[in-house]
């Protein structure tokens, strides 16, 4: 593991504004990507394999992950 890279976050929410939002206020550290659907997040889980996600609780259509 390589300790100098910088945490890889990946945002998750079907609500532009918000994940527009806490990606600003990650940028200055961190790599973040988002995702807007559930599909979306799996599929960059399994490609890329974040160090963390952040979930919106109440996604249209998603009721479980």
């Amino acid at each position: 593991m390589n300790t100098n890279a910088p945490t890889r976050i990946l945002v998750v929410d079907d609500d532009e504004v918000d994940r527009r939002a806490v990606q600003r206020a990650l940028s200055g550290g961190y790599v973040v990507w988002e995702a807007g659907t559930r599909d979306d997040a799996l599929r960059l889980i399994a490609a890329d394999q974040p160090d963390c996600v952040l979930l919106d609780y109440h996604m249209d259509g998603a009721n479980s992950m």
